[in-house]
């Protein structure tokens, strides 16, 4: 009974977290004050590029967010380069006031119930994660 019992908690469902469904995250609310922003996965991790507004002029941004932790359903990616220089108020004006989302101290943590595609799976918690050919495949333990 007890192997049975193993074998189950040790069961997996990986599910893959996409460029598109971060791009729909993303594009679902408009912050006043960016413009163009994109959402791309590159060979390093996820970057966000667009214009942010300050004192009526258009400032280009350029961050690059790599994964690095899951705890519970929430994966967390640390802030790994922007242009043009760190400026928390660009990441915070980007990234804060979206639901599911917070940014502190360099780090961006997404709940990923956000996703459909998670949400399917209404237990559980993430794994382990791995960031590969631009794709986060993320395994829910069931």
């Amino acid at each position: 009974m007890f192997q049975r019992f193993n074998s189950l908690k040790e069961r997996t469902v990986n599910i893959p977290v996409t460029e598109e469904m971060f791009r729909y995250l993303f594009s679902k609310q408009n912050i006043e004050g960016i413009n163009k922003l994109s959402v791309s996965f590159e060979e390093e991790g996820i970057a966000f590029d667009g214009e942010v507004i300050k004192l009526m002029l258009p400032i280009s941004f350029h961050i690059l967010l790599v994964p690095f932790l899951a705890t519970g359903r929430k994966l967390s990616f640390e802030l790994k380069r922007i242009k043009p220089v760190n400026n928390n108020w660009i990441n915070n004006k980007i990234f804060n006031g979206r639901t599911g989302i917070t940014f502190e101290n360099n780090i961006l943590t997404i709940d990923l119930n956000q996703f459909e595609k998670i949400r399917k799976v209404p237990f559980g918690t993430i794994r382990n994660f791995q960031y590969t050919n631009k794709v986060i495949w993320c395994q829910i333990g069931i």
